[in-house]
């Protein structure tokens, strides 16, 4: 029965391996691997419950076997109890020091927790042992990329795919650091490869949406990310992106609500986030809501931000609401600085010009213009 449960599993024919298993254990109630695989059968049909109690037997029976443990851990993961994921990984090393699948194992923990160099020093174990270990290529190229290391995470990424082309993971982390390292074409055809293996899944979806934004597709934009809001994903920077579709395609209403959701998941954020604020302040400037965007463009001063939109849509705001003169406070020091762009010093004219200093404001602007 063993063989035909095996055949079973590997065709992913649940059902059928499921009895083929239970048929062996009836007969042969000591057999661990029937219970592993019967928890792992009962997972994929999604009962982690009864997946649970089968590796607590199996671990039962044979409690010196490191892939026991192993599996129990991945049983563990996908109840979503790292902690005791954790326990059941080490475990395993605690009998053998050397379980690869064990180690990337806590590696995967220590990511899931934004423990990076953690995470790195878990797979570097791996791969010094073990240089083509794709799984620990894969979660190190993805602690690399966190901390902020595209480029380099991307030899990581890449030859994990080499090692194992199917790989999900590594194809999605690849599209990431294509996507941080500012190749949106590369990483949109990442995410659409990966979505060919897991159709509908609502971070690859997002992805795309964002790839598909930098690269100013505004209609395909929007359709992956509605997309990845309907499977149920929900993050400021999910609706960031969506919000800039909506406002490209003429629905400043949806953008604006997409924005006050992601400023209330940002709430415990000690630094309001200015991929989500200005914006929605432009918005809110937008409709004649200067008073309610000024209040958010204080905040993020306030935070000790330093970003140009900032200052031009604070001086704005400021004129706007009758404070001409704090409007051309706000920008002055911006166009006192090299970098400061055309943008910048337009603001400044517009502020000169509402505070009555029309002079200085054609200086400024006869500048501009010979430019």
């Amino acid at each position: 029965m063993m063989d035909e449960a095996r055949k079973h599993l590997e065709a992913a024919e649940w059902p059928e391996a499921e009895a083929a298993l239970r048929g062996e254990l009836e007969e042969n109630p000591d057999t661990a691997e029937a219970a592993v695989m019967l928890a792992q059968v009962r997972q994929q049909q999604g009962d982690l419950d009864e997946a649970l109690q089968w590796m607590r037997e199996a671990e039962r029976l044979e409690p010196f076997n490191p892939n026991i443990f192993h599996a129990l851990g991945v049983v563990h993961i996908a109840r979503q109890e790292h902690e005791e994921a954790g326990r059941a990984f080490q475990q395993a090393l605690d009998i053998d020091p050397g379980h690869a699948a064990s180690r990337n194992g806590l590696a995967f923990i220590e990511l899931a927790a934004g423990r990076f160099e953690a995470a790195e020093h878990a797979v570097d174990q791996v791969l010094s042992d073990e240089p083509e270990n794709a799984q620990a290529l894969t979660y190190k190229g993805t602690a690399v990329l966190e901390r902020g290391a595209p480029e380099e995470a991307m030899g990581y990424l890449q030859e994990a795919l080499r090692l194992e082309p199917e790989a999900l993971t590594a194809q999605a982390q690849l599209g990431r650091a294509f996507l941080a390292a500012g190749n949106a074409a590369f990483a949109a055809q990442c995410f659409e490869n990966a979505l060919q293996k897991a159709p509908g899944s609502a971070d690859l979806l997002e992805y795309l949406g964002r790839a598909r934004l930098d690269q100013g597709e505004i209609a395909e934009a929007l359709e992956a990310l509605r997309a990845s809001v309907e499977q149920g994903r929900a993050n400021p920077k999910l609706f960031g992106a969506l919000a800039a579709c909506e406002t490209a395609a003429g629905h400043p209403g949806q953008a604006e609500a997409l924005l006050n959701a992601s400023l209330v998941m940002e709430a415990d954020s000690e630094t309001p986030a200015t991929a989500t604020v200005l914006p929605l302040a432009e918005l809110r400037m937008a409709r004649g809501a200067h008073e309610s965007a000024l209040e958010l463009l204080r905040d993020l001063a306030g935070a000790g931000v330093d970003h140009e939109l900032l200052d031009i849509l604070l001086s704005r705001a400021l004129w706007h609401s009758g404070d001409t003169a704090g409007a051309v406070a706000a920008i002055q020091p911006r166009c006192n600085r090299e970098d400061a762009s055309s943008d910048a010093r337009l603001a400044y004219v517009q502020a000169l010009e509402a505070d009555g200093r029309d002079e200085l404001a054609g200086e400024i602007l006869d500048g501009l213009l010979a430019e």
